[in-house]
């Protein structure tokens, strides 16, 4: 999304869309897994701001809106199932899910999300785009869909606090998942 987001969006349709969403999906959804989604986290600040426009020019403020410009596009703004997969926890600015079943695969889109890699064969550092985060739910593991020079490069991708880490695969069939759901998502059909 080009630009500053918060520009495009209407502060009280968002506080009419999340205060639907969440009476829509009480009735499905426990509250301990709606309250994970960052959307309804973020309420109350969306409901003040709706209340007192001039509070949605603080910094951190604009920051949250920009993020939820991006909920208001992920499959996980409308789902009424109770999560299996990371859902929102995995999310970050700039991100969003584009693709879930909730109990195969999730499928993560970010808009401005690289990473500096450094090739131990070629012994050479390169910033790669993310193109998608894959996510197997039943075995609980993630892939990442790399771009370098036109080039794209599937690995393991282990998201950890300290720093995120890679591992090639070497196994067959997690290739050939990862690669199948990159492909048939929607990512896929923008790159």
């Amino acid at each position: 999304m080009g630009g500053n987001s918060m520009d495009n969006l209407d502060i009280k349709k968002l506080y009419a869309d999340i205060v639907f969403a969440r009476e829509s999906f009480e009735s499905f959804v426990s509250e301990d897994s709606l309250n994970r989604r960052k959307y309804i986290h973020y309420l109350s600040i969306v409901e003040e701001c709706s209340n007192h426009l001039a509070k949605v020019k603080s910094k951190e403020n604009i920051e949250i809106f920009n993020e939820l410009a991006n909920c208001q596009k992920c499959k996980c703004f409308k789902c009424n199932e109770e999560c299996t997969s990371d859902g929102c926890n995995r999310c970050e600015p700039g991100g969003m899910v584009v693709q879930c079943d909730n109990s195969i695969s999730t499928v993560y889109y970010f808009t401005n999300k690289t990473f500096t890699l450094k090739s131990n064969k070629l012994k050479s550092t390169g910033t790669y785009k993310v193109l998608a985060v894959i996510q197997d739910i039943k075995y609980k593991e993630f892939f990442v869909v790399l771009l370098l020079d036109e080039k794209k490069y599937v690995a393991y991708y282990y998201p950890e606090v300290g720093g995120d880490t890679f591992n090639e695969i070497k196994d067959i069939e997690d290739f050939n998942f990862a690669i199948k759901t990159f492909e048939d998502s929607e990512v896929s059909i923008h790159e």
